[in-house]
Formats: structure tokens, sequence, C-alpha cells
């Protein structure tokens, strides 16, 4: 397995070859962890977490059917669900019921109408030939302020010869075989405000009956799919905290990014200090004594001869003073070593000279 970079582990002198591209790269990695740092930060102010709103409508209908003047039924009207003489039918009363049941408490506003559909369809078919709406309850306002329910229970009453007539009159003028329906419906549009939500709720519910026209006897139906049915409805709002974890590990590893860029950039700052160093150095040698020191390619082979370490060039001038050698120059490595040497039969002075020795 590779061994990852450390830089404590990296040897001053071999620390040059990473200055430019590993050095580089540490850094961005490092840039990268900062970066990561202050979104894990900002993500933390600005937490969101899931919640769930529940609410549910309910529409119910009642009705009335009134019976005209006649020498069988002694009663005033007949109650929801039975079959009925179209004769004798003076009008039916419809009692809409709508209903809201939330989990929270919340305000709003309700807007509701009712209207009738005569719709005429090819008999034994589904496809509407005729249809005529009106509106018979125009719209209604119901404002509801910091509650878990409300109802609203608009009545309307049908003259139901009106409409049979009409029906019947355009089966005479046409000629046509028809299937008549009167179709009533309760259209209700209702604005939830919820604290925790920037915009409203708005939900539509329609509630439908539907009574028998042209027939003899007639059995009124409602449409189950809207009406004494309850849906509930799942709303997803985002409530905003302070993850105070998140918030911790940010500063944490923010923390950490500035120690580590600290180092990094410190690091680089003593390496290019000390380079210029030792290039003020070689300088200040070569001003002074340069009629004493040759530059060479290469130096020559000192293996099998007594080599004396020295450490001053100072030291190095006594030598030369005394062997009356001139000393030789050459830089082992660009900007980074430099060595001096005096070669006499098998006697060798060296002063090496590092830009790691100013750190």
């Amino acid at each position: 397995m590779r061994r990852a970079f450390n830089i404590k582990s990296v040897d001053k002198m071999k620390f040059s070859k990473y200055i430019i591209f590993k050095t580089f790269v540490l850094y961005i990695l490092v840039l990268c962890l900062g970066c990561f740092s202050v979104l894990i930060f900002v993500r933390g102010l600005r937490a969101k977490s899931e919640h769930e709103y529940v609410y549910s409508n309910k529409d119910n209908i009642d009705y009335k059917v009134y019976l005209k003047d006649n020498d069988f039924f002694g009663e005033e009207y007949l109650p929801k669900g039975g079959k009925y003489i179209a004769s004798l039918i003076d009008k039916i009363d419809i009692n809409f019921i709508h209903s809201m049941n939330s989990e929270d408490i919340v305000s709003g506003s309700s807007n509701y109408y009712v209207t009738v559909t005569m719709e005429a369809r090819e008999k034994g078919k589904e496809v509407i030939i005729w249809s005529k709406e009106e509106t018979i309850l125009e719209k209604n306002n119901y404002s509801f302020k910091y509650k878990d329910n409300f109802s609203i229970s608009p009545n309307v009453s049908i003259n139901y010869d009106k409409y049979n007539s009409i029906m019947n009159q355009f089966k005479e003028t046409y000629g046509v075989n028809i299937d008549a329906t009167l179709v009533v419906t309760l259209h209700t549009t209702t604005n939830i405000n919820h604290k925790m939500r920037k915009e409203d709720i708005v939900d539509n519910s329609v509630a439908t009956i539907n009574i028998p026209l042209i027939d003899q006897t007639i059995d009124i139906s409602m449409d189950y799919k809207d009406v004494d049915t309850k849906t509930n409805t799942i709303v997803y709002y985002n409530k905003p905290f302070i993850h105070y974890v998140l918030v911790v590990c940010g500063v944490i590893l923010f923390i950490y990014y500035l120690y580590l860029s600290y180092g990094i950039l410190a690091l680089m700052f003593d390496v290019y200090n000390n380079r210029d160093r030792y290039k003020n150095r070689i300088s200040k040698i070569f001003a002074n004594y340069d009629q004493v020191i040759v530059k060479v390619d290469k130096l020559p082979n000192i293996s099998g001869k007594s080599v004396l370490n020295v450490k001053t060039f100072d030291d190095l001038l006594d030598a030369q003073n005394e062997l009356r050698e001139p000393i030789l120059y050459n830089e082992i490595v660009s900007k980074q070593e430099s060595r001096f040497l005096i070669v006499k039969d098998d006697r060798a002075f060296m002063y090496k000279i590092k830009y790691t020795d100013f750190s």
C-alpha cells in the first residue's frame, strides 16, 4: 500500500522535490477541507427537517323531496334514499355538509358556491349531446382562525318542475330519445395558512348529487368518489433549526484547516526564505574571494583520500593559504547545496553549504 504524504517524514533536503507540485496538491486538499468545513457550518445554521402536516376533508349530502298536494301521500316530504314519483315532486331541498379536520391549529378561509348542470345524453350512452350550467348559490366566504376543524353547510332548493320541463321541451323539439340528469355540485376551495409554511395550502373539493329528469320515477344518486369519503392529504414542510452537531463539527474542521494551512504556508515561507539566505551567502563568498575560487562542472573524485569537512569558509581559507591550491566550487543541487573543495595529494578539505543550514 502506498505510503501517505507526511510533511514530518520528508527530510528537509528532499522536500524540494515536493515544493512545486505535491505541496500545491496538498494545499488544494487542505483548501477543500476548509470549504467543506464552511459548508457543514452553514448547513448546521440552516438545517431543515421534514415534517408532515395531515388534514382531511369530508363531504356529506342530505336532502328532502317535498311533494305536491296529492290524495295518496300524507307526508310533506320524503326522506333521503328512496324512489320518487316524478310527477309528485314539488322541490328538492339539498343540504351539503363540508368539514375539515387538521392535526395542527391553522387559520384560513373557504370559498364555496353551488351550480346545477342539465345534461342530455343519447339513450343508453355516456356522450353528452347538450348541457347547460347555472349558479344557484353565489360564492360565499367562510374564514376560520386558530382552529383544528371547521364545517360549512350550504342549503339549496331545487325547483324540480322547472328543470324537468326544460328537458321535456328539448326532447320534444328535437325528437331525440335521451337520458337526462340534473347535476347539483358544491364547489369548495379552502386556503390553509400553516405557521411553518410561507405559502398557503390550497385544497379544492367537489361534492355532487345526480337527479334524474324526464323519468316517471327517479332514484337520486350521489357521487361517492367525493361524497362521504374521508381523504387524507399529506403536505410536507421544512422547519428550520440549528443543528449544533454540524455547527460544532464545522468549527472544529475549520480550525484544523487553519492549522494545516498555517503549517504548510510557514514551511513554504521558511524554504524560500532559507533559499534567499543561501543565495546571499554564496554571492558574498564569490564577491570577496573570487580570485581563489574556480567553478567546475564536476568535483574530482576524492574517494581514497583523507577528507576533512571544515565547519566554516574561513577554515577553508586557512587551508588554501597553507596549501596554495585553488578552491574548487560546484553547486551540487541547484539553489539548495554547494560544495567548496581543496585537493592536495592524498588530502582533501571540503566546505558544504545547504539552504537548510539557515533554518
